[in-house]
């Protein structure tokens, strides 16, 4: 029933026994309660003092137990809950990873933020907290039972009958309620979405002086989510009512059934007491717990969402070649590649040598980028082969083959790291080597002139420094990373000429590496540098 959370609650079972064991101190601290002033009432009507003395002493050495319980309780439940929610975001990211490029990129990313935050805090508010809440409450409710059965045997069939009846009452409510939580859960990602990308638009709107679209979108994205949340909460509160009112009645049954019992002498003064305590605890803890069960069941499809992601098609091991040996030479073999209803490659067939340096040219909309994913192995091609070195591509590894290349586009993503880690990106390279791909990409005085050198932390996406910066951190990447196939997108389309003649003067030098660089506009500069020069026309390339 609760297979998702499930899940987490077992990985995380020392820390949740903990919180469990907590919780029948909890319990027992509440019964007791209830036991003493049910003795307490019925001692005074006997007028035996000692007996009123001692359950008073029990009380308040109950009340301290009480306190620090809920101290425990609440330190120990909040930190089982962040590892829970760390063990759902390291198994969010292992699925996306998973998925590969093409199925990361069925949704905007802002779509997986939300699935980290607002998805988390769902899952917490409605499944960890609320199935705690039920445990505590099924703890309490069996020791109600235990303790008002003492007063006379004859409340047992009563309470039975009443906790069948309240049990069925939460039912009707269920199928609403899921539909009610996948909606606002859904309607949260719409909103982040719109949220994240008109704020990313503010430079574009504060030049057209229209910031207030960005209000207007934020205020929309507002309201949808506030009409989500609303229809749930009402969903959940429709559910709640009709329990509580089964609740109260069943409270009233039972105390009328503990006052007859008292007139007829079947039980003492005290049971009467013990039965509006009692009935009060396990009539409002059903209702609790089992609208608390309700609720974690509508944490279901959000665990389904993530869970949705297809993992990258693998290869079977037995059909796997290693390319470690190979020469770094790209070939297409007659490739079709096609995007929805459109041919964007027919029947593509060239060769990118080892060693060589191949310009490829074309209109904007040619599929040139396109090659470079079917290449990076981002995408696949609906017909025909690709060969590294004389491996078919259907043969090779993805990661195997990420290992041999580097993907230069536009704009490089910039780490909010250090300088060091955006060029290493966490791998552990050789002094040496950093230096050398540090001198030969050109970064040398822009480190010189920063206080802390390597160490001195780059802003979000390298908004601190410039395109040229930029592209040369991407460079020194490459080069630390000892990358064979260099595959360059526009990667200096929006620099200045000065940056441009740099960049592609430092790529064009580049030694014993095989690259096909991708540009609208190639320079006659940098086509006398390269190899080879071909374009793409009708989804073919051609010798130019």
């Amino acid at each position: 029933m609760f297979l998702g959370i499930w899940k987490y609650v077992k990985k995380e079972w020392r820390l949740n026994m903990i919180v469990l064991l907590i919780d029948v101190v909890g319990a027992t601290c509440t019964t007791l309660f209830g036991l003493g002033a049910a003795n307490i009432l019925t001692a005074v009507v006997k007028r035996q003092l000692s007996i009123v003395l001692i359950w008073f002493a029990i009380l308040a050495a109950t009340s301290l137990v009480w306190a620090v319980q809920i101290v425990l309780h609440e330190r120990m439940l909040t930190s089982a809950i962040q590892k829970m929610d760390a063990d759902i975001r390291d198994n969010m990211t292992e699925r996306l990873i998973a998925a590969g490029y093409a199925g990361f990129h069925q949704h905007n990313p802002s779509v997986y933020i939300s699935w980290m935050t607002n998805d988390i805090g769902t899952i917490n508010d409605y499944g960890f907290f609320c199935l705690e809440m039920a445990a505590l409450q099924a703890i309490t409710i069996a020791m109600s039972i235990a303790t008002i059965v003492h007063f006379h045997y004859s409340m047992i069939a009563t309470i039975v009958v009443l906790l069948v009846i309240m049990y069925f009452v939460p039912k009707a409510f269920t199928k609403k309620m899921n539909q009610a939580a996948l909606s606002a859960t859904k309607t949260a990602e719409t909103a982040t979405k719109i949220i994240s990308d008109f704020l990313s638009g503010f430079d574009d709107l504060l030049m057209l002086n229209l910031q207030k679209q960005i209000t207007t979108a934020v205020n929309h994205a507002s309201t949808t989510l506030r009409e989500a949340r609303v229809k749930q909460a009402t969903a959940n509160g429709t559910m709640m009512g009709a329990s509580n009112l089964s609740s109260l009645l069943s409270q009233t049954v039972v105390r009328a059934q503990a006052v007859l019992l008292y007139l007829w002498k079947l039980a003492p003064i005290g049971g009467i007491s013990a039965a509006s305590y009692f009935s009060a605890t396990i009539f409002s803890s059903t209702t609790g717990m089992l609208a608390n069960l309700m609720e974690v069941k509508t944490t279901k499809p959000v665990f389904e969402k993530y869970m949705a992601l297809i993992p990258e098609a693998t290869i079977a091991p037995q059909d796997q070649i290693d390319i470690t040996d190979q020469p770094a030479a790209i070939k297409f073999e007659h490739v079709d590649f096609r995007y929805e209803s459109s041919l964007i490659l027919d029947d593509c067939s060239f060769e990118l040598p080892a060693g060589r340096k191949l310009i490829l040219v074309g209109d904007s909309g040619t599929g040139k980028t396109t090659v470079l994913d079917l290449i990076a192995k981002k995408i696949r091609p609906t017909q025909g082969t690709l060969r590294y070195g004389s491996v078919a591509y259907n043969h090779i590894v993805a990661t195997q083959l990420r290992d041999q290349l580097i993907y230069i586009n536009q704009k490089p993503h910039l780490f909010n790291d250090t300088l060091r880690f955006n060029i290493t990106l966490g791998s552990a390279i050789p002094d040496e080597d950093l230096l050398a791909a540090i001198e030969v990409s050109g970064l040398a005085p822009l480190i010189d002139n920063l206080s802390a050198g390597l160490e001195t932390v780059i802003s979000e996406n390298g908004s601190d420094l410039s395109g040229g910066q930029v592209q040369r951190v991407a460079l020194a990447r490459g080069l630390a990373q000892k990358k064979h196939v260099w595959l360059i997108d526009e990667a200096t389309s929006s620099l200045d000429p000065e940056s441009t003649r740099d960049i592609e003067d430092r790529l064009m030098a580049l030694d014993k590496v095989t690259m096909l660089v991708v540009s609208h506009h190639a320079s006659e500069r940098l086509r006398q540098q390269a190899d080879q020069v071909v374009e793409l026309v009708d989804g073919k390339v051609q010798s130019v």
